[in-house]
C-alpha cells in the first residue's frame, strides 16, 4: 500500500484549523489548494439530477454530513433531484429530451457510457464547457494537462469539451470483477477452487446434488447471474476470448485499431453451448436477468453457490448476508482456456458523464462546484474519509485512519457502505483512488482476493467521445442490436433456439447495423491512438 503524504492546508468550516490532508500520490500532486473557498460570496442554490446514493435509505436529499459540509465550505446548496438505479435511465432521459425543467447540473444517460453526450449537445440541452473550464476550473485544467489519458476521453472530436465524467480508472486497478463462490461449500464437499470450464461444471453440479447448505433439500442455486450476457462474458475466457467480455470490453482491437465484437465470434458460440448445458442440467438459475434485490434475497436464504460481481459491493455484502449461516465467500479468477490463459477486464475507465444545462443561470458557479467537488484533492479526501472524529481520526504521524464506525460498523455495514451512511463513496462526481479503498479492507478476505486477482487484470478499452454524426448513427442501431443479442442469448441458453442458427444470428446483427458500430469504434480507437501519439 502506498504511504500517504501528509501536507498542511486550511480547510474551511469543519476543518477550520490547520490539519494534515492526505495527498493522493500520482493523482492530485499539482492541483492541491487551487480553489479558494467559499465559491460564492452569498449562499446560492444549484439543482443536480442523477443517481441517488448506492445505499438505500440514505438519500442525498437528507442533508448527509459530507454534503452538508460541502455546502458550508462552498456556499452552494445543492437541490438534489435524485433517482434510484431503477428509475434514473427512463426518468432522466425523458426529462432531458423534453428540454423542460432542466436541472443546472445533470448526469447524462445512458448510464456508464458517453454515447448520450453529443446527443444532448446536438439537442441544445447542455452547453460547451471549454472556456468555462479554462477560466474557472483549475483542478480539471491541471489534471487534463497532467494526464493525457483523461484528456483523450474528455475532448470531443471537434476539440471542444461538453462534459466531465467520473474518473474510475485509478481505483479500477483494485476492483476485479469475476466469480464469487462459497468457499465453505467447496471445503464441505472436498472440492478445489475451479480453474477450467470442466472444473466449474463439476463444482456447480456438486453444489446442485450434494446439499452443501445442509437443509436436506435440493434447493441450492449453483450459479445466478444479473444479466444474460454476463453468463457468456465471464465464462468466455475458458473458450478463448482474450478477456472477460464485460462493459465496453465486448470489443477487441487489433494493432491497427480495427474492431471485433466478441459476442459474434466462434468463441462466444462455444461459450453459449457450455452455458446451455449448465441451464439444461439445472446448474444456473432459471431467470437469466435478475435485479440486485433478487440476488441478495437468494444469497441471504443460503441458496446461492456462485455469482459474478466485484469485491466491495458484492463479496463483502455476501459474507454479511450469510453471516448467520457462516457463509464464507471468496472471489476467484474466470476459467482458463486450453492454453492456461485467462484475463479479467477492468471496469469502465470512466463512469457517468455530467453536463451543465442550457437553463443554468450561473454556469460559472456550476463549473466551479463541479471542479471542486469532483476534481480537487480536498473534496476527494472528504468523500473518501468523511468527517473527522466520526469516520476517521489522525494518528500520531498525521495519517488518517478509519474509525470503528467504518471498520466495525455497529449496523453491520461493510466499510464502503458505512461511508455511504454519511454521504461518502458517492454516486456523484466519482474520483476514487486505491489507497483508501485498500485501507478499508486490509486484513480481510476482500483484500486478499483483490491482491490474488490483480495479476489477471487487463486494461479496459478507453471510452472516446463520438462525433455528432457517430453519436446519431450509433444511437440509431446499437439499442436494437443490444436488445436482439440479449434476447437471442436467452434463447440459445434456454434451448428455445438452436445454436445451429448462430451464423444467422451474426448475420442479423450485421443487417441491423453492427458493421456501423464496429466502424465507429475503430474510428474512435484511431483517434485515441493519434491523440496519444501527438503528445509523445
Amino acid at each position: 500500500m502506498k504511504k500517504y503524504l501528509a501536507i498542511l492546508l486550511t480547510v474551511l468550516m469543519l476543518f477550520s484549523s490547520v490539519s494534515a490532508l492526505a495527498e493522493y500520490e500520482g493523482y492530485f500532486k499539482t492541483n492541491v489548494g487551487l480553489v479558494n473557498l467559499p465559491l460564492t460570496d452569498q449562499e446560492e442554490t444549484l439543482s443536480y439530477a442523477g443517481y441517488d446514493s448506492w445505499l438505500s435509505n440514505y438519500s442525498y436529499k437528507d442533508d448527509q454530513p459530507i454534503w452538508k459540509l460541502f455546502e458550508e465550505q462552498t456556499g452552494v446548496k445543492i437541490d438534489f433531484q435524485v433517482y434510484s438505479s431503477g428509475e434514473l435511465e427512463s426518468a432522466l432521459s425523458v426529462r432531458l429530451t423534453s428540454g423542460m425543467n432542466l436541472p443546472d447540473i445533470t448526469q447524462l444517460p445512458p448510464s456508464w457510457t458517453n454515447t448520450g453526450v453529443m446527443k444532448y449537445v446536438d439537442e441544445g440541452v447542455i452547453i460547451d464547457l471549454t472556456d468555462l473550464i479554462d477560466q474557472y476550473a483549475p483542478n480539471i485544467k491541471a489534471l487534463m494537462e497532467e494526464d493525457p489519458y483523461l484528456a483523450a476521453q474528455m475532448i470531443a472530436p471537434d476539440g471542444r469539451i461538453y462534459s466531465v465524467m467520473d474518473v474510475m480508472y485509478p481505483i479500477n486497478e483494485v476492483v476485479p470483477i469475476s466469480f464469487i463462490i462459497r468457499r465453505d461449500w467447496l471445503e464441505k464437499l472436498n472440492l478445489e477452487v475451479p480453474t477450467t470450464v470442466d472444473d466449474f461444471y463439476n463444482v456447480l453440479h456438486a453444489f446442485a446434488t450434494q446439499d452443501p447448505n445442509g437443509n436436506g433439500k435440493a434447493d441450492e442455486i449453483p450459479l445466478i447471474v444479473n444479466e444474460v450476457d454476463g453468463a457468456v462474458g465471464y465464462f468466455g475466457t475458458g473458450f478463448g476470448l482474450p478477456y472477460t467480455a464485460i462493459n465496453d470490453n465486448v470489443y477487441a482491437f487489433d494493432e491497427e485499431g480495427n474492431c471485433t465484437f466478441l459476442f459474434a465470434t466462434e468463441e462466444a458460440k462455444a461459450t453459449l453451448e457450455f452455458v446451455n448445458k449448465l441451464y439444461n442440467d439445472g446448474l444456473i438459475y432459471k431467470e437469466l436477468t435478475n435485479d440486485v434485490s433478487v440476488v441478495e434475497s437468494l444469497i441471504a436464504q443460503d441458496l446461492v453457490g456462485c455469482y459474478p460481481g466485484q469485491p466491495v459491493d458484492w463479496l463483502s455484502r455476501a459474507n454479511s448476508l450469510t453471516s448467520e449461516t457462516n457463509g464464507d465467500w471468496i472471489m476467484i479468477a474466470p476459467p482458463v482456456d486450453e492454453n492456461g490463459h485467462t484475463a479479467i477486464s477492468k471496469r469502465f475507465p470512466t463512469g457517468m458523464y455530467y453536463g451543465i444545462s442550457a437553463d443554468c443561470k450561473n454556469p460559472e458557479l456550476a463549473i466551479k462546484w463541479i471542479d471542486y467537488i469532483g476534481f480537487s484533492a480536498e473534496a476527494n479526501f472528504i468523500k473518501d474519509f468523511g468527517i473527522e472524529g466520526k469516520t476517521f481520526v489522525y494518528d500520531e504521524d498525521g495519517e488518517p485512519q478509519f474509525t470503528d464506525y467504518i471498520m466495525n460498523n455497529p449496523d453491520g455495514y461493510s466499510p464502503h457502505d458505512a461511508m455511504r451512511t454519511v454521504g461518502g463513496a458517492p454516486s456523484v462526481l466519482v474520483f476514487d483512488t486505491p489507497e483508501n479503498y485498500l485501507m478499508k479492507f486490509a486484513g480481510s478476505t476482500v483484500y486478499d482476493c483483490i491482491i490474488a486477482l490483480q495479476p489477471y487484470m487487463v486494461d479496459a478499452n478507453p471510452l472516446i467521445l463520438p462525433s455528432q454524426e457517430e453519436s446519431a448513427a450509433y444511437s440509431e442501431v446499437w439499442p436494437d442490436i443490444q436488445v436482439y443479442y440479449k434476447e437471442m442469448f436467452a434463447r440459445f441458453i434456454s434451448g428455445s433456439e438452436s445454436l445451429d442458427n448462430f451464423d444467422g444470428f451474426v448475420e442479423t446483427m450485421n443487417d441491423i447495423g453492427l458493421d456501423k458500430v464496429l466502424e465507429i469504434k475503430s474510428n474512435q480507437m484511431h483517434r485515441y491512438k493519434e491523440y496519444m501519439n501527438s503528445i509523445g
